[in-house]
């Protein structure tokens, strides 16, 4: 073997080496990215499959629920000839206390977060002046009928509220009942998943009268819970067993706390906006657009299938420098490599991704992507000693790709600083490889000392 690992340029032809070599180097990266898109593809699909199970689990176990604080009702009809409308009061203010149990639920290789949540809410209706219920109602209708008004606590699905109880007053224990329980027709249930308190009221009560309840119910959902609040003043505790939170809404928690047995956050909200009364012609009725919300997300601590999905997006990174370590082979060391040991290790590195995706979902992502990158680690390093058979440029060439492994994992565990740690490192990998070629003569390929002037 030559002590030169390319033909001698030909000024005659200019694609000669090394142009002719970087041009099928690069040729020989694009196609090499080809499996890493089928294998991105993949990871796409079993994330397509991963949702669609969380879906059947927010059908059988509970949705992302959203409870509406309480509401008094007082049904009216604006003219005899007309159907009945709905007067709505809301809180004047209200307390809410919810702990949350949360669990992993698997089925097969997949899994989803679930929980069950013990909710209480206590606090109290003011009556508003006359005036200002008339101006509420349609027509400015005076018909109340008192003696049919009800309290309603809306749910995104009944089917994840396994109980619940109400108590108005000091001790009247009022039975929940859904809505073809208490309206005379269907058309004011439709799209209503609400439990409704029907009240004994002997006689209207008067302005500024104040109505105290108290209401605990313990309700199922998946991933998210949700409060939507009409209320003047509102205070909300919620915690659980749960290191990753996501608060998100109209108004974020006054203070929050995070610790090994999980968070704990609250908030205080008051709503001047909020209205004293509204009207409309159905129960299921959000109300007006100033309703405060407040979610909480459970967050997977490690989303095994987005990790795996942005790691497959390094793939190309991975491809190229274990190409240019290759290359800096052939003219640091004088070593011949062949396209075809090129195009192994290639492919070799290209596994990385199946492999993570494979071993993560039984095991999990971080044993994954150790036991993945171990393998990749050891066929890759292997066969470059096979192909340099010299010790020092395969201990280089491993040491190169174990780091490249541990940056990767640390890249892809930060959020906030992910793309200055990505552009930085690219900018210190281009300086090294400045640094180790600056003395190489590019036109006969040999380095100065070597019998070429510089």
């Amino acid at each position: 073997m030559t002590d030169n690992p390319f033909p001698p340029p030909n000024p005659a032809n200019p694609w000669t080496s090394p142009t002719r070599k970087i041009g099928m180097i690069a040729a020989l990266l694009v196609a090499s990215l080809i499996p890493g898109w089928m294998i991105s593809s993949l990871v796409a699909e079993r994330e397509s499959r991963q949702m669609e199970m969380s879906r059947d689990f927010a059908q059988s176990w509970g949705p992302e629920q959203t409870l509406t604080t309480p509401v008094l009702v007082v049904p009216y009809k604006p003219a005899a000839d007309q159907p009945r409308h709905y007067l709505k009061i809301p809180s004047s203010q209200v307390t809410v206390t919810a702990r949350l149990s949360p669990e992993t639920r698997k089925r097969g290789l997949f899994s989803a977060t679930v929980y069950s949540a013990s909710v209480e809410m206590q606090g109290s209706f003011r009556i508003p002046h006359q005036v200002r219920l008339a101006a509420s109602m349609v027509n400015g209708s005076a018909g109340l009928l008192w003696q049919e008004s009800f309290i309603i606590l809306g749910s995104s699905k009944l089917a994840g509220m396994s109980s619940a109880s109400l108590v108005v007053g000091s001790d009247q224990r009022i039975a929940w009942q859904n809505c073809w329980e208490i309206s005379a027709t269907d058309e004011d249930c439709k799209g209503s998943e609400s439990l409704l308190g029907k009240l004994s009221l002997a006689s209207p009560p008067g302005a500024g009268t104040t109505l105290p309840f108290h209401i605990a119910a313990n309700v199922r959902g998946t991933q998210s819970l949700s409060l939507l609040s009409q209320a003047q003043a509102l205070s909300v505790t919620m915690s659980a067993p749960w290191q990753t939170p996501s608060f998100s809404g109209s108004t974020l928690p006054l203070s929050s706390s995070l610790s090994e047995a999980g968070f704990e956050a609250q908030w205080q909200a008051v709503n001047y906006g909020a209205p004293q009364s509204w009207s409309s012609r159905q129960f299921a009725d959000p109300g007006p657009s100033s309703a405060t919300r407040i979610k909480v997300d459970l967050l997977d601590p490690t989303p095994a299938y987005r990790m795996i999905h942005r790691a497959s997006k390094y793939d190309a990174l991975f491809l190229a420098l274990s190409f240019a370590t290759y290359f800096l082979f052939e003219a640091l060391a004088k070593k011949r490599i062949h396209l075809v040991q090129y195009g192994l290790m290639g492919l070799s590195v290209t596994l990385f991704p199946l492999l993570l995706l494979s071993i993560a979902e039984p095991l999990g992502y971080d044993r994954g992507f150790l036991l993945g990158a171990l393998l990749v680690l050891t066929q890759a390093s292997l066969y470059t000693g096979a192909v340099a058979r010299r010790f020092r440029e395969t201990a280089l060439f491993a040491a190169m790709l174990a780091l490249l492994f541990g940056f990767i994992y640390v890249l892809l565990s930060l959020e906030t600083y992910s793309l200055l740690a990505g552009s930085l490192a690219l900018f210190a990998v281009l300086s090294l490889v400045m640094l180790l070629t600056r003395r190489i003569d590019w036109s006969s390929w040999n380095t100065p000392g070597k019998g070429t002037a510089p």
